[in-house]
């Protein structure tokens, strides 16, 4: 069985930060939030699946892999229990404001 979740986070006027799920995406002014890069997008999708951004040596919730093209990155994560017992496809765009989760086999 294939599942899917979407999130998409909305911007406040006059905030100073994106909140997702618990972590921050900086602004750098009036040229708004502070560009993806690879760091970054592993710490969101960590974040939005495993609830936390996760150290290297935790099990959990272990990074794959990840990719980056067409504007989008995608991370490919294995979560153990705790933390659950599958394999996911986390698509990250418009700068990681929205979110797309997809299980995998």
């Amino acid at each position: 069985m294939r599942g899917s979740i979407t999130v998409i986070l909305a911007t406040g006027v006059g905030l100073g930060a994106l909140t997702a799920c618990g972590g921050f995406i900086p602004m750098a002014g009036a040229g708004g939030p502070v560009a993806m890069d690879s760091a970054r997008a592993v710490a969101v999708a960590e974040r939005n699946v495993c609830g936390r951004a996760m150290t290297p040596s935790d099990t959990a919730c272990v990074v794959k892999g990840y990719s980056y093209a067409d504007g989008r990155y995608t991370v490919r994560l294995d979560r153990h229990p705790p933390a659950g017992d599958d394999h996911l496809i986390v698509v990250l765009t418009q700068n990681g404001q929205h979110v797309e989760v997809n299980q995998q086999p």
